[in-house]
């Protein structure tokens, strides 16, 4: 869909060097040259407990890129303990995000957003940071992974 609401209910596993991630990303014919939006409605990164990321990427090319960014504080540790919902409306004019159904951030939708958007959910480690105290196992919980097309 390249419009709507697209929501997870998840909880997050605890431990240094993980990196759990809901995003969205354009689906681009092969060989397009047309920039793709990229909307990562959280990425935790495991260092940093009492927060996440919530961004909207513009990728002019493989190596250039525009950029808004959120950090969205929560309560330390909150996100490991129990299942919250993230979610995004992504709409013409606006791209909303939600925690626990509350909106939490809002951005103007790029004008390059012209493209079906395919939903990724994934638990991911590094990202930069270092992978030494990262438990083994982590597992992330996911509930559900939805999506609902615009009302008419």
């Amino acid at each position: 869909m390249q419009y709507g609401y697209f929501e997870i209910r998840a909880k997050l596993p605890p431990g240094k060097g993980l990196w759990p991630q809901f995003w969205l990303n354009a689906v681009l014919p092969p060989g397009s040259i047309s920039p793709g939006m990229e909307v990562d409605v959280f990425e935790h990164y495991g260092h940093f407990p009492g927060d996440f990321h919530s961004t909207v990427h513009v990728w002019v090319s493989d190596i250039e890129k525009r950029v808004e960014e959120a950090i969205i504080a929560v309560p330390p540790g909150s996100l490991y303990k129990e299942f919250h919902t993230y979610g995004v409306d992504v709409e013409r004019d606006w791209i909303t995000i939600y925690f626990d159904r509350k909106q939490r951030w809002r951005t103007p939708t790029p004008p390059e957003h012209n493209s079906k958007l395919m939903i990724l959910v994934d638990l991911s480690m590094g990202s930069g940071w270092s992978i030494a105290e990262t438990p083994n196992p982590s597992i992330m919980y996911v509930d559900y992974v939805r999506a609902w097309r615009p009302r008419p």
